[in-house]
């Protein structure tokens, strides 16, 4: 039944789309955005890999033109990840065979959200993250002066996200969700109960 829930789950949050359609910030060194920058190449080119691997797992390999929510992965969302009003761009970044999500700041700058000095951890179960290769679903949770609402299942939800500077992102391997966000100059992760 948790799976069940979990599918109608994320066709809930497919439909409600993505901004990664907006102009991003420059990369690293740059002055201007390049839809061609090193940077920027190699996170979608990382996207595209975990894409792929992502198909291979969860869809039907005798029916390659049916569609497959591998297919609607982001490669980068745009959120106000710190509250300070301008929306940062977090992308899919590998490094070897891990796969973390890294926030271009406004200077152009890139953080990694998690490595292994500074991993996630998900005060609920005590698990830390670095490797965010088991990630299946992610989308934007735009805070509100009334807190975090998500649509689940056609019914608008609050969500259990305490002190976050700004926007946070949902992410999902299939069979928990949890929200990742910024709090106090660092990246924390909240299991969302579900």
């Amino acid at each position: 039944m948790r799976s069940l829930v979990f599918i109608i789950v994320v066709v809930a949050f497919a439909c409600g789309g993505t901004e990664s359609s907006k102009p991003t910030p420059p990369s690293v060194g740059s002055t201007s955005a390049s839809a061609t920058s090193p940077a920027r190449t190699a996170s979608r080119d990382a996207c595209n890999a975990h894409k792929q691997s992502l198909r291979e797992e969860y869809c039907d390999p005798d029916a390659p033109n049916e569609p497959c929510a591998a297919d609607d992965f982001a490669c980068e969302l745009r959120l106000d990840v710190d509250g300070d009003g301008a929306k940062e761009l977090v992308v899919v970044e590998a490094h070897g065979d891990t796969i973390t999500l890294a926030v271009v700041w406004a200077d152009g700058s890139r953080e990694q959200i998690a490595t292994s000095a500074h991993p996630l951890v998900d005060a609920e179960v005590g698990d830390s993250f670095e490797d965010f290769s088991w990630l299946l679903y992610w989308d934007v949770i735009t805070k509100t002066d009334r807190g975090f609402f998500q649509d689940i299942v056609g019914k608008r939800r609050k969500l259990p996200i305490k002190g976050a500077d700004g926007d946070a992102l949902f992410v999902s391997g299939g069979d928990a969700a949890a929200a990742v966000f910024h709090r106090g100059g660092a990246f924390v992760m909240e299991n969302l109960g579900f």
